[in-house]
């Protein structure tokens, strides 16, 4: 190394004198050699870009150089320093992976964890470091013993189920999720996954059962009201006014024709004078909600000293959210609110249960 600075700075010295008669490609590449300076593992750029230069001349200009032996030491100094790098950091993997290895040992709880990370950290590695790695063994020995528990574990599962409820749903669903995070040669292992095919089976059978029950007692409790004219079959809760001057109410209803089921919502105010509402507010447990309307789209009408008016829509998705959570509120106050009039209504808790059936209805209806 000292030889090779002593040489560098008696050529950097000639340099500035003479340029020797030299090509410019020749002085160039010398240029580039005097330029790569002391060799750090930061000097492989350099050494490369001097390299090129001179792969580059013809045979009279490399004649012209004067410091290739330069470029020649920088190289060697170059890959060994490269080299002891390299080893330094195979050590060091070596080390990490063996560390890693030896934790699985002494891990209890977390020995599947400590074999995933083991496992990580000896594939990433070299060639020359897996071959080093003096402990692969345990590690093999524990992914062979967790797999075997892992196979075990799901047979267990699905034996565990026994006969078919509705109660029974989690445990099948965890017996599937377990077997799912299996490799197709641990898949092959489960002895009885037949098993799991009948419950799972037998399960949505179940449930389709329960479906239809539901949707029965659901519909039990409803006004059915059959238009023959259109073919539609309406279906309202218990609670819903059958004279439009009976009361102010917030209620969903559901038509069904043929294969189609809708839901509507109704919005309905009766008193003895005007509001002229435009907006709707309703407050559920202090949260607000609005809705609003043009003059038109409100419906108005009145007899025996009465008026209603009322707004008959298809419900959002927004809307069917709301009239969830009136069904399960403490409080749901709905203001009928005009430009200079309003009217609040507190939802009661016939009301709320009357909702819940609906939308029970509908669901179950839709889900048949």
């Amino acid at each position: 190394m000292k030889r090779a600075l002593l040489i560098l700075m008696i050529a950097t010295m000639c340099l500035s004198l003479c340029s020797c008669g030299k090509s410019e490609a020749a002085s160039n590449a010398d240029n580039l050699i005097l330029e790569i300076g002391e060799v750090t593992l930061e000097s492989g750029d350099k050494i490369s870009a001097a390299e090129t230069a001179v792969n580059r001349l013809t045979e009279s200009e490399y004649s012209q150089l004067e410091y290739f032996t330069i470029l020649e030491d920088a190289r060697t100094t170059y890959d060994e320093l490269v080299e002891e790098k390299t080893f330094s950091d195979n050590q060091a993997a070596v080390a990490e992976i063996e560390a890693a290895i030896e934790e699985i040992t002494v891990s209890t709880d977390y020995q599947e964890a400590a074999i995933i990370i083991a496992r990580a950290l000896y594939d990433k590695a070299n060639d020359t470091v897996k071959s080093s790695v003096s402990n692969y063994d345990i590690l093999q020995q524990a992914e062979e013993e967790l797999s075997a528990y892992r196979v075990q574990n799901v047979i267990n599962l699905i034996d565990q189920i026994g006969q078919v409820t509705l109660d029974k749903e989690e445990q099948i669903i965890a017996a599937l999720e377990a077997y799912d995070l299996l490799s197709s040669s641990e898949k092959e292992l489960v002895t009885n996954y037949d098993k799991i095919e009948t419950v799972t089976a037998d399960l949505e059978e179940l449930k389709a059962q329960q479906e239809e029950r539901e949707r029965q007692q659901a519909l039990s409790s409803l006004q059915i009201e059959t238009d023959k004219v259109e073919g539609i079959t309406w279906y309202k809760p218990s609670t819903y006014p059958y004279y439009a001057n009976s009361r102010s109410y917030v209620l969903p209803y559901i038509g069904q024709r043929d294969s189609s089921t809708w839901l509507r919502l109704k919005f309905h105010y009766t008193g003895d004078s005007w509001i002229f509402f435009k907006k709707i507010i309703v407050s559920i447990d202090g949260v607000n909600h609005y809705k609003t309307f043009d003059y038109f789209e409100v419906e108005r009408d009145n007899g025996s000293g009465d008026v209603w008016e009322w707004v008959d829509i298809a419900p959002t998705s927004e809307d069917f959210s709301m009239l969830e959570d009136i069904a399960s509120s403490t409080e749901t106050i709905v203001r009928f609110q005009g430009d200079n009039y309003h009217y609040d209504l507190t939802v009661p808790k016939s009301d709320k249960t009357a909702i819940k059936q609906i939308l029970t209805a509908y669901n179950s209806i839709n889900n048949s």
